[in-house]
């Protein structure tokens, strides 16, 4: 849980407030100087509501809004070289860790590391999460729609965008290509240090596979070459 921090607060208290079936109503479950607060040994799939006050040396504010969390599992998850993501039950995807090229998708590229799982932004919300992977500082995605989409490091266009440089404020994810019909199934993806690789399904054929970013050492299934591909290649 976090929450806007108010001046002049001391502490906070968060409780409990009606029975989600798992804890009881009203009762105090934590007591915190910061403006956020993690909740450990919940039961997945279960709604879970609570309300904050903030205490100073006057006394106590009053409750805040009910708010309320329904804990996921995870399905999925992919390691880079500083920064890890995961997929969960409910179909997005959290990152954490580095975040110097804007490994997080969080639309900045802060230098300080997110400890924390974080849910990445979602410029065109509605399809779900199907399959990610992670490569060295960047990442990729396949939603429900077939969509391909790409964030992070992109100095070999890695990222398929049809340009270089990283993507994490204006460029945050991108369709690596316009077509729509990349696979869904868990083992689409495969991300190497500077390059991607993908499958795309195609009706009555099977799948094709679809390489782009550094091909240094043939690594894109062409001659080797300083050549970049900046956008999907089928091999």
């Amino acid at each position: 849980l976090t929450w806007q921090p108010a001046s002049n607060v001391t502490s906070y208290q968060i409780q409990t407030v009606n029975d989600s079936g798992v804890m009881p109503a009203g009762v105090s479950i934590a007591e915190t100087t910061t403006s956020s607060f993690e909740s450990r040994n919940l039961v997945n799939g279960s709604r879970y509501y609570f309300v904050v006050t903030a205490s100073n040396d006057y006394g106590d504010s009053d409750a805040s809004q009910k708010i309320y969390a329904t804990p996921t599992s995870f399905l999925s998850l992919a390691a880079g070289q500083d920064h890890t993501c995961a997929l969960k039950t409910d179909r997005s995807i959290w990152c954490w860790g580095g975040n110097s090229y804007g490994q997080l998708a969080s639309g900045s590229t802060e230098v300080v590391p997110q400890v924390r799982p974080t849910p990445i932004k979602n410029s065109i919300p509605g399809a779900q999460w199907q399959t990610m992977e992670a490569g060295a500082a960047h990442s990729c995605g396949i939603k429900s729609d077939q969509t391909l989409w790409c964030w992070g490091y992109n100095a070999a266009g890695q990222l398929g965008i049809g340009a270089i440089g990283p993507s994490a404020s204006a460029q945050m994810k991108q369709e690596a290509s316009s077509s729509n019909n990349w696979s869904t199934q868990p083992d689409a993806l495969a991300l190497g240090s500077n390059f991607s690789c993908a499958l795309k399904t195609t009706l009555g054929t099977g799948n094709t596979l679809w390489c782009w970013g550094d091909n240094s050492f043939g690594q894109l299934g062409i001659p080797p070459s300083s050549t970049r591909m900046l956008q999907p290649r089928q091999i």
